[in-house]
C-alpha cells in the first residue's frame, strides 16, 4: 500500500508539473481500496473506479513486486496478476461493469438506507431499467472507444474484433466465434441481461404491486403517496378480505 501510495504522489507530481492536474480544496485526494469487510454494494462502484485510475500505479507496484519480492510465491503472485490485469478481457470487463454499476448506484444506495421512501425507490428502479436498456441498444460502439482508449493508453494488446475468439495468450484454444461476437454477445449483453434478471427476480410485478399499495396507505404528510389504482391493485391481492363492495372506491 506504501508503494501505491508513493506512486500516485510521483504522477500526482508530474500531472501538476505539465498542467495536467490542479490544486485546490477537495481535488486530488488520495484514493485507495476498501478492506473486503467493508465492501457493501455501494462501494463497489467506488472501488471501480478507482481501480480505473489508480491502474498505472497498480501496474508499476505489481511490477517493483514481481522483480523484487524475496520470496518465489509472492513474485509469482504479482506477475499472474499484472498479466491478467492486463489483458484487454479484463480491461473491457473492469469498464463494463462500472457502467452497470453507475447507473445502479443511486439505487443501490437507496435500497441500504433505513428510512426508504419505496415510491422514489421504485422509481429510481424504473430510471436504472431504462439507463440499462438504452445501453444495451445503443451504447455497444461507445464503450468499445472507452476501453480501445484505455488500452492503447496503458500498452494493453487489443485484438481485431473480426478475428476468431481465443481464451487467453493460447492460440490454440480457438472458438468459433470472433471476438467481436464474444465480448459483444455472450459478455456484454449477458452481463445487462443479468443485471435486469436480478432487477425482475427482486422486484417482481407481485412485490412491486404490494409495496406501492403499502405505500399509498402510508399517512405521513397527509398522505402524500395516496394513489386509489395501487390501493385496488393491492385488494386484489387479498380478495378474501374484501367483499364486492369493500374493493369500489365511491364515484
Amino acid at each position: 500500500m506504501e508503494s501505491l501510495r508513493q506512486h500516485q504522489a510521483d504522477k500526482l507530481e508530474d500531472f501538476l508539473k505539465f498542467g495536467e492536474a490542479y490544486t485546490g480544496q477537495g481535488l486530488n485526494q488520495e484514493r485507495g481500496f476498501q478492506r473486503p469487510g467493508d465492501t457493501r454494494w455501494g462501494s463497489y462502484f467506488k472501488t471501480l473506479d478507482n481501480l480505473m485510475v489508480l491502474f498505472p500505479s497498480i501496474v508499476n507496484v505489481l511490477k517493483d513486486m514481481k522483480r523484487d519480492c524475496p520470496y518465489h510465491l509472492d513474485r509469482f503472485a504479482a506477475g499472474n496478476l499484472l498479466s491478467q490485469i492486463q489483458e484487454f478481457g479484463f480491461i473491457f470487463m473492469l469498464h463494463l461493469m462500472f457502467k452497470v454499476l453507475l447507473f445502479t448506484n443511486e439505487l443501490n444506495k437507496a435500497l441500504q438506507k433505513k428510512d426508504q421512501d419505496i415510491v422514489n425507490v421504485m422509481r429510481m428502479l424504473d430510471l436504472a431499467k431504462k439507463r440499462l436498456q438504452m445501453m444495451r441498444e445503443t451504447e455497444w460502439n461507445s464503450l468499445l472507444d472507452e476501453v480501445c482508449s484505455f488500452c492503447s493508453k496503458y500498452d494493453i494488446l487489443i485484438p481485431k474484433m473480426d478475428e476468431d475468439y481465443t481464451l487467453g495468450k493460447s492460440k490454440c484454444k480457438r472458438f468459433e466465434v470472433t471476438y467481436l461476437h464474444h465480448f459483444r454477445v455472450e459478455v456484454f449483453y449477458t452481463v445487462i441481461d443479468l443485471e435486469f434478471q436480478e432487477f425482475n427476480d427482486r422486484f417482481d410485478v407481485v412485490t412491486t404491486d404490494l409495496l406501492l399499495g403499502m405505500t399509498s396507505l402510508n399517512p405521513v404528510d397527509s398522505f402524500a403517496n395516496f394513489d386509489k389504482d395501487r390501493i385496488m391493485k393491492l385488494a386484489d391481492y387479498y380478495l378474501s378480505e374484501f367483499g364486492d363492495n369493500r374493493t369500489r372506491f365511491p364515484t
